[in-house]
């Protein structure tokens, strides 16, 4: 699960699977949220593990996709979850470093998490993959424009990932939450009153 922390929904997302059995890699750039998920997880019953990583960089997300194989065996679910937001500014605001930022988290680090746990799941015989997207991917909304562009993103590569290896016995989802209170979602209501 990347952004295992982050997100709360990611959190108890983590804690229901855990009630079902199953193991979990909580994957994270926050060590405290991501150990103390870990944690959490552990007081279920399963099997945790917490890797911390910045996944806009492909090295750090093979680090953690290796990192959990070697523990665990193989990788039979993913959450691909790891995202921000931005600050909230009119897009001819917003400075090419937050572009860079937004789309190398949302965009990229769901790509690299795409590329090598669905090798991993496909060499397995198939897995199953949950792409966070957002309702913001799925219409246009202002002050949001590199977000809702990386979440757009994120339903056209679930859907073309489906087209390429629905055959291999990957399935590949992806839900598109609305606004939800959340300390990303605070943060943007917070600079747009």
């Amino acid at each position: 699960m990347s952004g295992g922390w982050s997100f709360f929904f990611l959190q108890s997302a983590a804690l229901r699977l855990a009630q079902e059995g199953i193991n979990i890699a909580v994957v994270d750039i926050s060590e405290k949220g991501g150990n103390e998920t870990v944690e959490q997880v552990k007081a279920l019953g399963p099997d945790a593990i917490f890797i911390r990583a910045d996944v806009s960089k492909a090295q750090e997300v093979k680090n953690y996709v290796d990192k959990t194989v070697e523990h665990f065996g193989s990788i039979d679910y993913f959450f691909n979850n790891a995202g921000i937001s931005g600050s909230g500014k009119q897009f001819l605001e917003t400075d090419i470093e937050e572009i860079e930022q937004i789309v190398g988290i949302n965009m990229l680090g769901a790509l690299y998490g795409l590329r090598y746990v669905a090798e991993v799941m496909v060499n397995n015989g198939g897995g199953a993959i949950v792409n966070t997207a957002s309702s913001a991917g799925v219409i246009g909304q202002d002050t949001v424009v590199t977000y809702s562009a990386t979440k757009h993103g994120i339903v056209g590569m679930t859907k073309s990932l489906v087209a390429e290896y629905a055959k291999d016995g990957l399935r590949v989802n992806a839900v598109a939450p609305g606004p939800t209170e959340t300390p990303m979602v605070k943060a943007y209501f917070d600079a747009n009153p």
